[in-house]
């Protein structure tokens, strides 16, 4: 994996294994997160999504003096209890009316999230009615959401009495929103078909618009209800805030409830649309990779991806919270009907490429008015990989290639097209002639809107389908030499992690780069293109092997690694040597963060004065001069920090080992033969 500011590519991976927990779902945390707001008592919402979206959200309600905080706490989720991260919102709903009574023009931000513009315009509508010229409410958000319909949705507003007026072309942001009277009618007629998320804004806002009826509300969706499992979704939603939908015909929905009332905590199940990347990986990576905190109970629709999947090939296993997917043989190119899973299916275009024939995939015409025209984005993705496409307004069909080529990939900001197509880095039946391939994509940060941590999860999933032998220990312990004479004992590639600290140390010093200036460090790791040959270590096809030995180096670089941003720079790329047969990865923080699920993890340990002596015994033989003195001083020193950082202590290290080996009498031969008679062993279970 190669990471740039603008930029990031995938090598060639031929398999994916493991556990994953999903962060919490985007669908129910925005929605829930609203209707939290709306109650009137405090609400904890446990593992709710932290990204782009769900900020975008709680910075439109803190405008409207909404009040929230964050913390990680140890809650029960999916049957285990970890720590897991929890808002708490303060409802404000009964005193939103009374808050404001000076003159003000609001101007909310929202992004590109529409699900935020289109639930909190209705709400807007319905609370404000009353305080008729006295506020304004302007509502934007980037480019592409200007470029996203609304019409439909504030038609709908207009015709009970909204005053909404758009501030450029009909039908799209930006608007701008005034008080008016609500004028109840028999029923609200809503067209969704351009997204259901129109609807969802209705029924959200439902509780207070019922307030201007003398009778129950009844909401009529007209024509076709475009991903109508999201609908079902906010229905199961707003019954947990006693706000009850009683569907009397099919798309006529009556509510009577008057009231958001509020539980006191609501747990949100992970997101199904984020697991659908990780059930591909599954298949195309062949598994197995069991998924928690998602199971056959989700009231999510993009779970039905496991049944499709099954159904072209995969095996699909479900319990309550989990999901295990795996596969050793390949998909079956098929026709999907998509209308149930308008997210997860994006991920079939990337596994169609790799099918025994053409797949088409119907009903996506939601595809077009998502982030970006995701038909156009796909389709795009797909030739750049050599496969062949037709498409039309709502359909897509794939027919794979022989092979796959090296591409450049578009995401056109969009982070599920980032996110799907980085399963083409699985092996294809083409690569064995092409086993160079690379995926490179703009924009890496794209996926921060719904999955922040995508990249880190997916190159750990795949690192753990590899038998990877952990050595980690303090300065001076014998790492190095140790994992290299595993390694050629065994056959397996080897990472010299602490090699990669000393390459950020030489070139961060070489542009003038402070050891203690995090953010510019940061931008440096992004920027590092590492390679190694034959024992020889490349930046951007420089040799610096010698340069990054020097000893002013090694300490800069143990200075620089106790910042956590630069270590979770860097996780991706130690993650991604890991590559069959196997990897023997020696460094800081190998067993207890870059692998924590390592087949085998060695810690060893040597008294500070024979590792001194090692030490001097290394320098002398390079003519370096030196003293045992200043060496021992020095190793003492970077003990205490190793021990000491916040951040991947050595502490945490030594407890998470599975062999732990002082090396202070022992020779290097002798040490080698403990690791690989305790590999053999555990191989052998």
């Amino acid at each position: 994996m190669i990471i740039d500011n603008n930029h990031f590519s995938l090598n060639v991976r031929s398999n994916a294994s493991g556990n994953l927990s999903l962060p919490g779902s985007k669908s129910i945390s925005n929605r829930v997160i609203l209707l939290a707001a709306l109650g009137n008592k405090k609400v904890n919402i446990v593992n709710f999504l932290e990204s782009e979206d769900t900020e975008v959200m709680l910075s439109v309600l803190n405008t409207l003096g909404v009040k929230f905080e964050k913390n990680f706490d140890l809650e029960y989720y999916a049957g285990l209890k970890k720590q897991v991260p929890v808002l708490t919102i303060e409802g404000i709903g009964d005193r939103f009316i009374t808050m404001f009574n000076q003159p003000k023009q609001f101007n909310f931000f929202v992004g590109n999230s529409g699900l935020t513009i289109r639930t909190i315009l209705p709400v807007i509508v319905a609370v404000f009615s009353q305080k008729l010229d006295s506020l304004s409410f302007k509502i934007d958000g980037v480019e592409r959401m200007r470029q996203r319909p609304i019409g439909g949705l504030v038609e709908c507003l207009k015709k009970i009495g909204a005053n909404i007026s758009y501030l450029e072309k009909k039908g799209y942001p930006p608007l701008l929103v005034r008080p008016s009277k609500i004028v109840p009618s028999s029923e609200i007629l809503i067209d969704s078909n351009d997204s259901s998320q129109f609807l969802t804004g209705i029924l959200q806002a439902a509780p207070i618009l019922r307030n201007y009826w003398n009778g129950p509300l009844f909401v009529k969706a007209v024509d076709l209800v475009a991903s109508r499992p999201y609908i079902d979704l906010t229905i199961n939603i707003l019954k947990k805030f006693e706000i009850f939908v009683e569907e009397v015909e099919k798309n006529v929905f009556k509510i009577d409830s008057k009231r958001v009332v509020s539980p006191n905590k609501i747990i949100v199940e992970g997101d199904a649309s984020s697991a659908s990347y990780f059930m591909a990986a599954g298949v195309l990576g062949q598994g197995p990779i069991s998924i928690e905190g998602l199971g056959k109970k989700s009231i999510q629709g993009d779970i039905k991806l496991g049944h499709i999947l099954k159904k072209m090939g995969a095996e699909v296993f479900f319990t309550d919270n989990n999901i295990t997917i795996e596969s050793n043989q390949q998909l079956s190119g098929m026709r999907v009907d998509c209308s149930d899973i308008p997210d997860a299916a994006m991920v079939l275009v990337t596994c169609a490429l790799y099918a025994d024939g053409p797949t088409l995939l119907t009903n996506i015409g939601s595809w077009r008015v998502k982030e970006t025209d995701r038909i156009k984005a796909m389709s795009e993705g797909v030739m750049q990989l050599g496969g062949k496409v037709r498409f039309g307004d709502d359909w897509i069909e794939i027919t794979p290639p022989e092979k796959l080529l090296s591409a450049n990939i578009k995401t056109f900001n969009d982070h599920r097209v980032a996110m799907s197509f980085s399963l083409a880095s699985f092996s294809h039946p083409g690569d064995a002639t092409n086993s160079s391939r690379k995926i490179r994509f703009d924009n890496p940060k794209c996926v921060e809107k719904t999955y922040p941590d995508f990249f880190d999860e997916f190159s750990r999933i795949c690192s753990e389908a590899v038998k990877v032998i952990t050595i980690d220990g303090p300065t001076a312990s014998g790492k190095g030499t140790i994992a290299n004479k595993v390694s050629k004992l065994l056959g397996f590639k080897v990472l010299d992690s602490g090699c990669l600290y000393r390459v950020l140390a030489l070139i961060s010093a070489q542009f003038g780069i402070a050891d203690n200036e995090e953010l510019k460090l940061v931008k440096c790791a992004e920027n590092l293109n590492i390679s190694f040959f034959e024992g020889k270590v490349f930046n951007s096809g420089l040799e610096i092997t010698e340069e990054i030995r020097a000893e002013p180096i090694g300490i800069r670089a143990s200075k620089i690694s106790v910042f956590r941003s630069v270590r979770t720079t860097l996780l991706r790329s130690q993650r991604d040597f890991a590559r069959p047969p196997g990897l023997v990865a020696d460094g800081r923080d190998m067993g207890s963060i870059v692998f924590p699920n390592a087949f085998l993890k060695v810690f060893l340990s040597a008294d500070a004065k024979i590792r001194a002596e090692r030490r001097y015994k290394q320098l002398i033989q390079k003519e370096i001069p030196c003293k045992i003195s200043d060496l021992l001083e020095d190793i003492k020193k970077r003990d205490f920090r190793d021990i000491n950082r916040k951040n991947g202590s050595l502490n945490l290290a030594k407890e998470a080992c599975s062999i732990h080996i002082d090396t202070s009498s022992k020779s290097i031969d002798e040490v080698v033969k403990i690791i690989i008679d305790k590999f053999n062993l555990k191989s052998s279970l």
